[in-house]
């Protein structure tokens, strides 16, 4: 697990969603707590905000029926710089405790979900 010291710099977290609206309200919700976010919406913009941004963990919407959702999943585990970070997963698919083995993340959420229940998550994987 990470251990960072707050006072020296902010817990980074990245969201990873093609849903622009919910992002929004996720970065809103997340900043008020003290997280430092960004986002990615789209799969070829992946790489180069991971590589700039640096994160500390994601959170990444998981929808298979999305188009690009599971080339954006299959990047993500890929990647030198996403595969080994935690991963809080938000998802509308069933068998999610199936899902989380699967996909290797940290935690996984049904949508939809509490904002405590995420931050609580997210949290742990700092």
């Amino acid at each position: 697990m990470k251990v960072r010291n707050s006072k020296l710099s902010p817990r980074k977290l990245l969201i990873i969603d093609p849903d622009t609206e919910i992002t929004s309200v996720l970065i809103s919700f997340l900043r008020e707590k003290g997280i430092a976010v960004n986002s990615v919406s789209q799969a070829n913009q992946l790489q180069s905000v991971l590589a700039a941004y640096q994160p500390d963990a994601l959170l990444v919407d998981y929808t298979p029926v999305k188009p690009g959702s599971r080339q954006m999943w299959s990047q993500i585990k890929k990647d030198p710089v996403s595969a080994p970070l935690p991963m809080v997963v938000y998802s509308t698919a069933p068998r999610l405790q199936q899902l989380q083995k699967e996909l290797g993340c940290h935690r996984i959420l049904a949508k939809p979900f509490d904002l405590d229940t995420l931050e609580a998550s997210i949290l742990e994987c700092f």
